[in-house]
């Protein structure tokens, strides 16, 4: 997304974004052959922490946990319930097409397939963050959804993401 779009017309990319994330949660998960749900994503994360490939020179300023093994131990006493949808898995603006301030299309979808469902929700609302949009306009987004703000649930998948 270009951030002169995105800072000229902000709720119209919301709306956008939402549209995408709300069709992806209507494709069929019969048959997908991969599964990035919670359970999974889990065992991953602590696999990565194992073997000491996460790189906590990338983490957000925001993330309070000193280590890799202090962070998963908190993902894991606050685990969500299983709520899987269809997921790109990396719904990040890096990821999202934009043409004429339309949704274009979709690019690296290694990970795409059954996942949590606010995964996605809170990897698009960092990325808003990052250009920094507003959070009035950031709510747009939950509107456009039809779903109930969970910071919770946005925290936890961001907080998911920097072990990988």
């Amino acid at each position: 997304i270009d951030d002169t779009v995105l800072k000229i017309q902000p709720l119209e990319i919301i709306e956008e974004l939402a549209e995408v994330i709300k069709k992806n949660h209507s494709i069929s998960m019969d048959g997908c052959p991969n599964d990035r749900g919670l359970t999974r994503l889990l065992e991953e994360a602590r696999c990565m922490v194992e073997k000491g490939l996460v790189d906590v020179g990338d983490w957000e300023d925001t993330t309070d946990f000193a280590t890799p093994e202090e962070l998963l131990g908190y993902l894991m006493e606050n685990r969500p319930e299983e709520d899987d949808e269809f997921s790109h898995g990396d719904f990040t603006f890096d990821n999202v097409l934009f043409k004429d301030g339309k949704f274009a299309g979709l690019i690296d979808l290694g990970t795409a397939g059954v996942s949590h469902k606010w995964q996605d929700i809170a990897l698009c609302v960092r990325s808003l963050r990052h250009a920094n949009v507003s959070e009035s306009s950031i709510d747009h987004l939950f509107t456009c959804m039809d779903i109930k703000r969970s910071d919770h649930l946005i925290d936890y998948f961001v907080l998911l993401d920097e072990l990988f």
